[in-house]
């Protein structure tokens, strides 16, 4: 049996019907079920990566609306594996880094001057921490 059940809930909307097509998905039985069942679990986990981190309210904001409004490319599972590698290796993150700073620097030369001193001392304790090694 397929069900078609809503990928998110929003206040805005009062009834199920209401909702556009695009917060609608089709699963069968059984992935609706281990779905239902591993979300919360899930969320907390996702939840305590983004703290242990060091993320703020403002932080969480920034990357749920960048998630809202993201067009995916790709499958979901292709998205979510990209993401972890680039955050679980350090020289990907300086390359992701370096090129939001090039990035900031033709739209908003003021964030670009702040980020970029703050990037650099960043960037030399990491480059110290890897000559103690």
């Amino acid at each position: 049996m397929l069900v078609v059940p809503h990928k998110y809930y929003n206040n805005k909307f009062k009834n199920p019907w209401e909702y556009p097509l695009e917060a609608l998905i089709t699963l069968c039985d059984d992935c609706h079920q281990e779905e239902y069942e591993c979300r919360q679990q899930a969320e907390q986990s996702l939840l305590l990566g983004l703290k242990k981190a060091g993320f703020f309210a403002n932080d969480l904001i920034e990357i749920g609306w960048g998630l809202y409004s993201m067009v995916p490319l790709h499958r979901t599972e292709v998205l979510a594996g990209m993401i972890q590698k680039i955050l679980i290796t350090q020289k990907n993150q300086q390359e992701l880094i370096d090129r939001y700073l090039k990035f900031l620097q033709k739209v908003s030369p003021k964030s670009h001057l702040r980020l970029t001193k703050e990037w650099e001392k960043i960037n030399g304790k990491i480059r110290s921490r890897k000559k103690l090694k």
